[in-house]
């Protein structure tokens, strides 16, 4: 096999490793983010839940306000 052509396989072979670890690097970046995502939803399912107990809320015989918080 000439030189060229050993040379020619070597740069494609980089080219494909480093494209793998390109796609691994961006898999990882996006299971990162799916993991935000899904932590902020239920950061936002939480508050919606407080703002409807509020919302409920009523008054006791002395005018308190009780509430009824959804457990944790």
């Amino acid at each position: 096999m000439k030189q060229e052509t050993i040379a020619i396989i070597g740069v494609g072979a980089t080219a494909i490793i480093g494209g793998v670890a390109a796609i691994a690097i961006v898999v990882t970046m996006l299971l990162n983010l799916q993991s935000q995502v899904h932590d902020l939803a239920a950061e936002v399912q939480r508050t919606n839940e407080v703002l409807v107990a509020l919302a409920n809320h009523r008054h006791d015989a002395d005018g308190a306000a009780t509430f009824t918080l959804p457990a944790d």
